[in-house]
């Protein structure tokens, strides 16, 4: 097999998707997407890189569990929301890496957990052994708890930016970022 010369170096990758490459316009999720995305990043790990997923998703995953159509603007609906939607976000990632044989673990982040230097190194710390044993950390923001009325910096503003501070956090060599978005 040909290999790829680009990809050579590269022996840790971060993986970030959006809401709208995980759900369908229904507000179902698309498993299909899914299962690519579980054998994509299986594949990855077999060939021996480490591999981080920053996932979006919860909210829009919470939403299609209840059924509803239109994102709600009170942040506690959205924090109930993305509560409901996390569980069946990380069951449905459960079911289809364990299909491809590969581990997952689920790593919920707020902002100022980065920001607190012994906190931070926790993190780094289990990030550090979760990869070192072959496991996919999914990343996501802890929307239950980062709020931005709290007097201290909890969000990230967007899984972008948390992508490309855990890319930049767990000394990354590549960041790739999904998009079902045209011309991006």
């Amino acid at each position: 097999m040909k290999s790829n010369r680009h990809m050579e170096n590269v022996s840790r990758i971060v993986v970030k998707i959006g809401t709208s490459s995980l759900m369908h316009g229904n507000g179902k999720l698309n498993l299909r997407a899914i299962d690519q995305l579980s054998y994509t990043l299986t594949g990855l790990v077999n060939e021996g890189k480490q591999v981080i997923l920053v996932s979006s998703g919860a909210i829009g995953a919470g939403m299609g569990q209840l059924g509803l159509t239109e994102r709600p603007e009170q942040i506690q609906k959205q924090q109930a929301l993305a509560s409901i939607g996390q569980s069946e976000l990380m069951t449905v990632y459960q079911q289809r890496f364990a299909a491809y044989g590969q581990r997952i673990s689920q790593v919920l982040l707020t902002h100022d957990v980065l920001d607190y230097p012994q906190s931070r190194e926790y993190v780094h710390n289990t990030m550090e052994q979760l990869l070192d044993w072959g496991v996919i950390p999914v990343v996501n923001e802890n929307d239950t708890v980062a709020v931005d009325e709290l007097d201290h910096r909890t969000t990230f503003g967007d899984n972008d930016k948390l992508s490309a501070i855990v890319a930049v956090r767990s000394h990354a060599d590549l960041l790739i970022m999904l998009s079902d978005i045209d011309g991006f």
